[in-house]
């Protein structure tokens, strides 16, 4: 037949196959005719020759094209009759043979090499599945294959022996290719055979096959590899070693003839050791080959035997279970090796019971079932057995046991007491099961593994009770593990007839948890509580899934937890992650989740460490809540440290958690945004994590450093037990019984066992066994290697720490971590937590050539580091782990260092464990990015070369380091303090002006740096252009470049986001395919430009690569948790979510824009509630192309959504408000001019309004003014023709607007503004109804009306005024005596002078009236609209009302409005002062005052309360007889009040009056000690007061007057304590219904009424700071105090916190304990040094001293003590992180107080009014007995404005007081300076108190200064430094009189101070506060900056700190 008849028979074949108009009948005859024809044409092809032996060769008789038609034939029939019809039909008609197979294998000894790859090819497809599907057929199809194949070999390899030798050699070749291709054909195509077709090609290398060596196996495996689930060759060989090896002994091949190169192997001796267990249970069967393994393996027999038990046996005992064929060898085999093990001294049945979970572990791993459902399913690596074999072996095993005496009712039970067998049993089960690679491999295993599930179950309730919570766990745990592997597998398969088999196992494992959380329920559900939550989340998303069976088996699961047991678990849901509603539903129909957004943070940042939680599931519950979070909460919640640990885990985190969470963690990080980021992380990182504390706290109760490290070790490796990958599971268990049977592990084990729940149920799984020997330590030269530390050059980190790590542990001392190998092997994490307990364990041995030689290797490895020119060369992670140890190391006490010179042992030795030098050590972490490092090692450098026992050091340049530092932390503060304001070289300015925002100056360096030679000028030029933001003239100059692959990258980026952010979009080409070179921007441009021309570019694809370049810039950036970088990522974040956001809602209804805008509103509400002037910059650009993106939503649409344009303008209007608010009007007028251009028809007389106010801003007055003055003519017109709310708030607001205008540049009278536009705005807005607007309105009328008010008053009070009113009384008189005369020109002058006087005084005093009465009016009606000015204005409504309650129209007025038109809460910060007030008499006054405090008491009792309490028992606890009248007054009142109220809630009233009374009678009882009885004291019978608050809980007005859900008084605890102090003050902790402890301190003969003032005030002053945008990130310290009597209060306990002179050891009672003798040991004692101070003094006074010689003298005296209040931070503050946030907030608050207390005059700072907080580092003042000046009538006059010792400025670092602290003090100040009307109001109101004394009483004196023992001598006013002698003020009634006179006359007639010398001296007060504020200092006015800076040269003066009295301890 032609060749043109076999191609029309190939063409023939598919059509045949294919055909639809054929019937099924016709194609199978068609099919069958054809199949005879092609079958004769195979049988035609050859003729035999040479017959012999069965072997034989085809000659061809055709030609080779026509051979190869036939075989292409032949294999198109083959695919064709995949269901063996036709050949079925042929057979009928004929009686040959039509097996193609047979064909095909005849053609495999074809001559020539293209028909052999042809029948390769045949076979190919006979050995696939018929239709795609596996079947039983298929299986044995192709086992046949293989069997055929493999008997023809020789035959495939037989060569003509007539051939030449060229020819021989070629057909050689050709032939081994064939049968190589074969078998890698089978490899690829049969899972059935793919092992046996390994082995045939193992077996190829035997001797007589010349032509195949190991390297081509490998060449033929590589290639067929790729086909099959393994991921190397070597993988591959491994998989079928049993099955080869068996066939290899089996043959009696050499041992040593195995290919080991096929294994990656080079070493016989290696290689069998490794696989012993395998190649041992097959040669004992066989004695040469034993043999020869014995001596390969260099073991002895004794040795494989004991080693290789459990696989030797699984080949011998199912034998003799079961009773097979070779019962007698087998038996003989299990003699043999005992007797082995005899000789060698072992008894079998010893080790097999210590083998027994080995032995176990192997049978279980050997079940296999031939399944019928799975026929493609190869068969395991022998030896494998049925389960029924399996069963009756264990039987067999159980039988053996009971024979020799072990009793047992199942192995198990014989298991559950050999120590630790049965977890190890179980993971070795489990650990097999998660090395499965193919699904059939898996699923044989999993059947394994669930046989295993199934025989514990009965056991758990018995023999395993005490394993349950391991086993549960850990089986719960694996199951889980398998089925995140499984889904993964199915979602990922590209095999879709491998979809049942996963399926099925799927379903398996849930129904495995399924029966084991029945089981538990029934015997301990509390044993579940660990796993249910995990269980659940794993289960809910495959609830879900699309195959019926998994989401079925899920359901009834999910259903069997929270349905059928949910009375057990419900109480779980409140610990768990918030799960879908919808889902839960079907189980629980009530299920709902409600936890806070600061709830969800704490528990996500806890679930960083632990698998009881779905973190993807709680950051998709944030980012809901992040969306409904209003702007004022999410502020609040910002400046805790919560958020910073949160935001600091997304971002450290992003590089290694799962896909899912990653996308949450960006998604989380965008929506955040860049300022809000920056406002938490500069919120600083104070607290350790939740994690980290909860362990500290479990630490501490262990005593010693060594028992902290093994107690945290050990929980890591607890924790690892529920590892998702079981080899580090099985690893952690098998470490844990071996620590336990060791010496090491009893002492260990018990403080586990302490820790108690789930911990102490998981260790008491491992009981104590026999004891296991730890190795001993190796020597330290492996470690000492410095190959070893320099590794990472030609490795990667992880092999790199896992070798470091390896050396380490073998060369530790200590028993426990030389344990610990095996787990670093496999658990990189674990490597880095274990090598610097390593290395400091190694360092403990004390030898010091080991320390210098480990210094020089970390020497080495960062000197190279930082040298290197290209950072791409280091490997930053091991730079980073060799940090980390070294800062590990500062944390231990070093007992080691110096002991040849240092006597006393300090934290700072601790620095000094290595000699690296910490100038290198700075420079590295600055080369790693880790600032907080770099800062804290440089100072170390700086405060080594100042010891005096330091060696000499190299020369450093701390000031560039610093620079760098703080530059790159956007810390101005510190960077002036470090000089970069005064450097000049270009660096330092650029630094210096960016950080101040002067763009102008930056420029101008950049011109500079441009006229000179640049590397590279245009990149200059445009960083100039853009950080000066000026895009439009950025653009302009990018716009002359004119192609784009000519210019840099930074160049490029630039400028397609001026493309994108310019909406133009014709400008750039795009790119057709996404390459890791192109840029965020260029993303972005093409994204923006897809919305708006409606590109092919995939939106989608675009968005993943952006968050791709935003997760690699975070990762880069992990250790900058505050920079530039961090927030030019963030920014980029938050513009990818808004993308997303606009693609998501583009095209969509308007109903769903609308809903996205309202979402944006309140994005942009947060982010600008947050945005700061340090920040506004970048974050307002982010802000404004936000708004350009969301734009393009509305693109497109048919008239666009009307929602969605109007939030464009108002977005638009609100970023330029909040630019100006940030102080950058140059923002504003970009954003406005970029609006108007992009959007002119959407501009408005909004825009209009905001423009004017920009124009304004920038001081162009004129400007201005014409732009308001348009917008309100046409407003005026617009509210006429449209009358809606909108046009008449604008018209409102213009007119307030321009009405400010015109009072700053007072071009109109105040009537004409007052007429002319504040009132008709009020109108205005009144029509509008609008509450904002209203309140505006009213504010703006209120604070005209007020300045007016003021300004007439003192203009009535001037002597202008008075000398006014004397011209015209002398008028008067003039006109009397005139009165006679009735016409006279004189007469007629005078009268008219007087007429006109009368008018102006009548004119200024009705002025001052209607002024008074409208502010009043319109105060009241600002805070009955708003809330945004009641700090203010109610301030200013109580000081008008007080300073005119004797005015009838006042009086009036406050009747009308008040309480009925305010909310009483709103009265709740002064009603101190109010209650102060009270009397008995019956004026209007006390009415109104008796009403609001009645209104308010009723509406707000747990503020009110108190304070009425204390009236009424203020003279309680008096010692005097005589009880002033206004105190009995005052009670009184209070009492009826308190009755009044009582009639709404008695036992409210009942409860404080008992609480009350106890708490004062504790206060005065002498005789408590340390325990409180019912007898002695009262309060601890008062039990769950549940109506009373806990006093000293914070607790913040309410305007819904709701605080049921406060916590009330549970109980108070029996143990108190008494603290220091002449009262003996008690501590007591009072127990909340909340469960909190609140410690509080109880103190009785001391009125702590002015403490709690002050307190009010500084509450106070802090709403002023955080309302202020430089100091928003200030706050002063506070703590509440309830004063309940005039002699006794309640104070907040300070917790956490020790006073300043405690920690220096200040007394003879706490200096050995304090830090002075520490660090100081051979100073001079402080209180030597006072009275060394005494001695100068006396010596001064008497004039022995002049003043020079007194001064210098002072000097001697404090250098003999040195500061040390830097050491404090040090040693108490050890992270990097911490210490730098520690020292910042440190700084911060002694600025605060500094200055807070100058303005207010505190005095009495000695070092026991001053503590300190050790988790925060502020400074928290306390007793403020001593206020407005005070001090300075004390005998010896306190005359330096505040503390600044010595030790507080050492405190400050290196740059003193001219760092962080000097700028704070400078904001501060300005702040108060700035709102001086504000605090004058407040201090006016509280100065008035009637209660407060404003001069030190006797019995203060009495107190203070008590070592003045003689009186001062005439010279005292010497004690006082001349440049204060302006200041030194009395505060008696004569101004004149010296300090010690006034105190002197204080002392004698303090209790006859009349009611107005009084007021005088409050008056005198206020003045002094005023004058302050004012910046008067020595009579002259000063600026901030120069006030800030003379008050600091006061305080730090020698000359004055020596006058000092002793006490105060100046020295310190």
């Amino acid at each position: 037949m032609g060749k043109s008849c076999l191609q029309l028979i190939n063409k023939l074949i598919p059509q045949i196959s294919l055909s639809t108009s054929l019937s099924a009948q016709e194609r199978d005859d068609l099919g069958s005719k054809l199949f005879m024809i092609v079958n004769g044409l195979v049988l035609q092809l050859y003729e035999k020759t040479d017959e012999e032996d069965g072997s034989y060769t085809l000659f061809p008789l055709f030609g080779v094209e026509y051979r190869l038609t036939v075989i292409e034939c032949l294999t198109q029939l083959i695919q064709a009759d995949r269901t063996e019809n036709w050949r079925r039909e042929a057979g009928r008609h004929t009686a040959i043979s039509l097996d193609p197979l047979e064909y095909a294998i005849k053609t495999l000894r074809d001559r020539d090499y293209r028909v052999r790859r042809k029948a390769v090819q045949a076979i190919r497809v006979i050995l696939q599945h018929p239709d795609g599907k596996p079947s039983e057929n298929l299986r044995q199809k192709q086992e046949k294959v293989f069997d055929k194949i493999y008997k023809n070999i020789h035959s495939i390899l037989n060569i003509n022996s007539n051939a030449s030798d060229l020819e021989r050699s070629d057909e050689e070749q050709t032939c081994t290719a064939t049968l190589l291709s074969l078998f890698q054909t089978i490899i690829m195509h049969s899972t059935v055979c793919r092992r046996k077709a390994v082995c045939a090609l193992f077996l190829c290398l035997d001797e007589s096959n010349q032509h195949i060596s190991s390297s081509l196996i490998r060449k033929v495996l590589e290639g067929a590899v790729s086909q099959t689930p393994y991921n190397s060759v070597v993988e591959l060989c491994e998989s079928s070693l049993g099955y080869v090896a068996k066939e290899w002994i089996a043959l009696n091949f050499k041992l040593t003839q195995f290919p080991i190169d096929l294994f990656n192997e080079s070493d016989l001796q290696n290689f069998y050791k490794k696989n012993m267990q395998v190649f041992a249970s097959l040669a004992i069967g066989s004695d040469a080959v034993w043999a020869e393994l014995v001596q390969l393996s260099d073991l002895t027999e004794q040795e494989i035997i004991s080693g290789q038990l459990p696989s030797i046996l699984l080949n011998i005992l199912p034998q003799l279970a079961n009773s097979a064929d070779n019962y007698r060898q087998s038996k003989t085999l299990f003699e043999k090796c005992t007797n082995i093990l005899a000789a060698g001294g072992v008894q079998m049945l010893g080790l097999l019971k210590d083998k027994l979970a080995e032995i176990l572990a192997a049978l279980y791993s050997a079940v296999w079932d031939s399944p019928k459902e799975y026929p493609s399913e190869p068969e395991p690596c022998p030896p494998h057995y049925s389960s029924s074999e399996v069963s009756a072996t264990n039987t067999y095993l159980l039988k053996m046991f009971h024979k020799k005496g072990v009793t047992g009712t199942s192995l198990l039970a014989i298991l559950s007491a050999i120590p630790s067998s049965v977890s190890r049993l179980h993971f070795k089960v489990a650990h097999w099961l998660a090395s499965g690679r193919h699904v059939h491999d898996i699923r044989q295993r999993s059947n394994a593994y669930l046989r295993f599930v199934a025989a514990v179950l009965p056991e758990l309730g018995s023999t395993l009770q005490d394993h349950q919570l391991l086993l549960v766990e850990t089986i719960i745990s694996v199951n889980l593990n398998t089925l995140s592997r499984l889904t993964n597998q199915l979602q990922t398969t590209s095999s879709p007839d491998h979809n049942p088999a996963i399926v099925s196992i799927i379903c398996s494992h849930i129904k495995a948890c399924h029966a084991l959380v029945d089981h538990m329920v029934s015997l301990n559900y509390e044993v579940l509580s660990s796993v249910v939550p995990r269980l659940t989340y794993s289960l809910i998303p495959l609830s879900n899934s699309s195959e019926t069976d998994i989401s079925n088996a899920a359901h009834k699961l999910l259903s069997s937890i929270w349905t059928g047991h949910a009375d057990k678990f419900e109480g779980l849901l409140e610990v768990m992650e918030p799960l879908p509603v919808s889902t839960m539903r079907q189980h629980i129909p009530h299920y709902s989740w409600s936890a806070s957004l600061d709830k969800l943070i704490q528990m996500y940042t806890e679930a960083s460490h632990d698998l009881s939680h779905d973190r993807t599931l709680l950051l998709k519950a944030v980012n809901r809540q992040l969306v409904a979070m209003d702007s004022e909460s999410l502020k609040l919640l910002a400046s805790g440290p919560l958020l910073s640990q949160f935001v600091s885990i997304l971002i450290l985190s992003v590089k290694h958690c799962s896909a899912n969470e990653r996308s949450e963690s960006l998604k989380c990080l965008g929506r955040l945004g860049s300022s809000f980021v920056t406002n938490s992380l500069s919120a600083s990182h104070l607290q350790p994590s939740l994690v980290d504390q909860k362990l500290s706290n479990l630490t501490r109760e262990y005593g010693d450093e060594a028992d902290q490290r093994d107690f945290i070790i050990l929980s890591h490796v607890i924790h690892y037990l529920l590892h998702d990958r079981e080899e580090v599971m099985s690893v952690c268990d098998d470490l844990l019984a071996k620590l336990f049977c060791s010496k090491a592990g009893e002492s260990v084990m018990q403080s586990l066992l302490r820790v108690g729940g789930r911990t102490q149920h998981l260790v008491v799984s491992y009981q104590v066994g026999a004891k296991f020997k730890v190795p001993p330590a190796q020597s330290t030269d492996s470690l000492l290697l410095l190959d070893n530390w320099t590794s990472y050059q030609t490795s990667t980190y992880k092999e790199w720490v896992v070798l470091v790590t390896h050396h380490a542990t073998s060369t530790c001392k200590t028993d426990i971590l030389r344990l610990m190998a095996p787990l670093c092997a496999v658990k990189e994490q674990f490597c880095e937590l274990l090598l610097p307990f390593l290395i400091h364990d190694i360092l403990l041995k004390g030898d010091n050539s080991l320390r210098v030689k480990l210094s020089s290797i970390f020497t080495s490895v960062l000197t190279d580091a930082v040298s290197a020119k290209d950072e791409t060369s280091v490997c930053q992670s091991v730079v980073v782990m060799m940090l980390k140890i070294f800062q590990f190391l500062r944390t231990k006490q070093n007992n080691l260092y110096y002991t040849e010179r240092v006597k006393v042992h300090t934290a700072w030795h601790n620095n000094f464990w290595l000699n690296v030098n910490y100038s290198l050590l700075a420079k590295t972490a600055l080369f790693v990015k880790d600032y907080a490092m770099a800062a804290l090692y440089a100072e170390l450098r700086i405060y080594q070369s100042r010891e005096a026992t330091s060696p000499p050091l190299p020369p450093f340049n701390a000031q560039s380091v610093m620079i760098e530092v703080y530059g790159a932390l956007d810390d101005i503060d510190i960077l002036c303090g470090w000089g970069v304001s005064k450097l000049e070289d270009t660096k330092s300015r650029l630094t210096h002006y960016s950080q101040e925002n002067n763009w102008s100056r930056e420029l101008r360096v950049k011109e500079l740096m441009l006229s000179g030679d640049v590397d590279n000028p245009l990149s200059v030029g445009l960083e100039a252009l853009q950080s000066c933001d000026l895009p439009h003239l950025l653009d302009s100059f990018l716009r002359n470049i004119q192609t784009v692959d000519s210019i840099s990258e930074e160049t490029r980026e630039m400028r397609y986001q001026q493309a994108w952010s310019s909406m133009q979009w014709d400008k750039l080409p795009t790119v057709t395919r996404l390459s890791p070179h192109v840029g965020f921007n260029e993303c972005m441009y093409m994204a923006s430009k897809s919305l708006v021309t409606s590109t092919s570019h995939s939106t989608t694809s675009l968005i993943e690569h952006m968050k791709k370049i935003c997760e690699t810039s975070l990762v880069d950036s992990r250790r900058v948790l505050n920079g530039q970088h961090l927030i030019s990522t963030l920014a980029d974040l938050e513009l990818v979510q808004t993308l997303e956001n606009v693609v998501a809602v583009r095209g969509g209804s308007d109903e769903n824009r609308g809903l996205a805008v309202i979402g944006w509103k309140k994005l942009d509400n947060c982010q600008f509630a947050l945005c700061d002037s340090k920040t506004g910059q970048s974050s307002l650009r982010t802000q404004e192309l936000k708004q350009i993106l969301r734009s393009l939503a509305g693109s497109g649409s048919e008239g666009g959504c009307e929602t969605l344009l109007k939030y464009l303008v108002d977005s638009t209007v609100s970023l330029s408000l909040k630019a100006r608010e940030c102080n950058l009007p140059s923002t504003s007028e970009m954003v406005l001019t970029r609006f108007k251009r992009l959007y002119p028809d959407l501009w408005c007389v909004e825009c209009d309004l905001e423009s004017g106010l920009v124009y304004w801003a920038f001081g162009e007055k004129d400007r201005a003014m014409y732009v308001m003055k348009r917008c309100l003519d046409d407003l005026q017109t617009l509210s006429q023709e449209r009358k809606d709310n909108s046009s008449l708030c604008f018209y409102s607001r213009a007119l307030r607007i321009y009405g400010d205008f015109l009072t700053s540049t007072k071009l109109e009278g105040p009537d004409v503004i007052t007429d002319n536009y504040l009132l008709p705005a009020v109108k205005m807005a009144e029509r509008s109804r609008l509450a904002n607007e209203l309140e505006e309105a009213y504010h703006a009328v209120a604070e005209f009306a007020d300045n007016e008010y003021e300004r007439l008053r003192t203009y009535m009070t001037s002597s202008e005024f008075e000398s006014k009113l004397s011209i015209h009384r002398v008028q008067q008189e003039q006109m009397d005596e005139l009165k006679t005369i009735e016409s006279s020109k004189y007469r007629r002058n005078l009268r008219s002078n007087m007429e006109m006087n009368e008018k102006e005084i009548n004119a200024t005093r009705e002025a001052f009236v209607t002024n008074m009465q409208r502010a009043l009016l319109n105060h009241i009606a600002t805070m009955k609209n708003g809330s945004k000015y009641d700090l203010l204005s109610i301030f200013r409504v109580v000081a008008i009302w007080f300073d005119n309650e004797k005015r009838e129209d006042i009086r009036k007025l406050i009747k009308e409005k008040l309480p009925g038109d305010l909310p009483s809460h709103k009265f709740l910060p002064l009603m101190c002062q109010l209650t102060a007030r009270l009397s008995d008499d019956s004026s209007d006054l006390q009415t109104s005052l008796s009403q609001l405090i009645l209104v308010a008491g009723k509406e707000h009792p747990h503020h009110v309360l108190p304070i009425l309490f204390a009236l009424k028992c203020a003279a309680t606890d008096t010692s005097s007889k005589h009880v002033q009248k206004e105190v009995e007054s005052r009670a009184m009142v209070a009492k009826n009040l308190l009755k009044e109220i009582g009639q709404r809630n008695a036992q409210l009233i009942k409860e404080y009056n008992v609480l009350v009374e106890s708490l004062i009678n504790l206060a005065n009882n002498k005789d408590i000690k340390t325990k409180l009885q019912p007898s002695n004291c009262k309060l601890v019978s008062l039990l769950a007061l549940k109506h009373t608050h806990v006093l000293t809980h914070s607790l913040k007005p309410r305007a819904s007057c709701d605080y049921s859900d406060v916590p009330h008084v549970y109980k108070y605890d029996s143990q108190c304590s008494i603290a220091s102090g002449l009262s003996k003050p008690k501590i007591i902790k009072c127990v909340g219904s909340d469960g909190k402890i609140y410690k509080q301190l109880c103190k009785g003969k001391d009125d702590t009424r002015q403490d709690a003032v002050m307190q009010q005030v500084f509450s106070l002053v802090n709403e002023l700071l955080h309302s202020n945008q430089s100091s928003s990130s200030l706050t002063l310290r506070t703590y509440k105090v309830i004063p309940l009597s005039q002699r006794s209060g309640l104070l907040e306990w300070c917790e956490g916190t020790i006073p300043l002179g405690a920690w220096l050891g200040s007394t003879d009672d706490t200096y050995r304990k304090g830090a002075l003798c520490r660090y100081q040991p051979s100073g001079t004692p402080p209180q030597k040094a006072r009275q060394e101070l005494s001695v100068l003094q006396d010596k001064y006074v008497r004039g022995s001293y002049s003043r020079d010689s007194f001064v210098k003298a002072y000097n001697d005296l404090c250098r003999k003590i040195p500061p040390i209040f830097r050491h404090y931070f040090l040693e108490r503050f050890t992270e990097p992180e911490r210490w730098l946030s520690a020292r910042r907030k440190y700084s911060q608050s002694v600025a605060l107080t500094s200055m807070i207390g100058y303005v207010l005059g505190i005095g009495d700072r000695h070092t026991n009014n001053i503590l300190i907080d050790e988790n925060s580092g502020e400074l928290i003042h306390i007793d403020f007995g001593v206020a407005f000046e005070q001090g300075k009538a004390l005998p010896k006059p306190e005359i330096v404005p505040f503390r600044l010792t010595r030790n507080l400025v050492d405190g400050f670092g290196p740059t003193g007081v001219n760092g962080a602290f000097r700028r704070c003090c400078e904001k501060t100040l300005k702040v108060l300076r700035g709102s001086g009307r504000i605090i004058n109001t407040i201090l006016q109101v509280l100065i008035d108190d009637p209660i407060l004394e404003w001069t030190l009483s006797a019995e203060q004196l009495e107190r203070m200064q008590t070592d003045l023992r003689t009186p001062l001598p005439p010279g005292v006013d010497s004690f006082i430094h001349p440049s204060l002698a302006s200041q030194s003020v009395t505060l008696g009634t004569q101004a004149n009189r010296s300090a010690s006179t006034a105190a002197r006359e204080e002392t004698a007639n303090s209790n006859a101070v009349a009611d107005t010398n009084k007021h005088q001296q409050a008056a005198n007060a206020l003045l002094l506060v005023r004058n302050k504020l004012r910046g008067l200092e020595q009579n002259s006015y000063l600026s901030v900056s120069g006030q800030v800076n003379y008050l600091i040269q006061q305080a730090v003066d020698p000359a004055n700190l020596a006058v000092m009295y002793i006490g105060w301890q100046p020295y310190l």
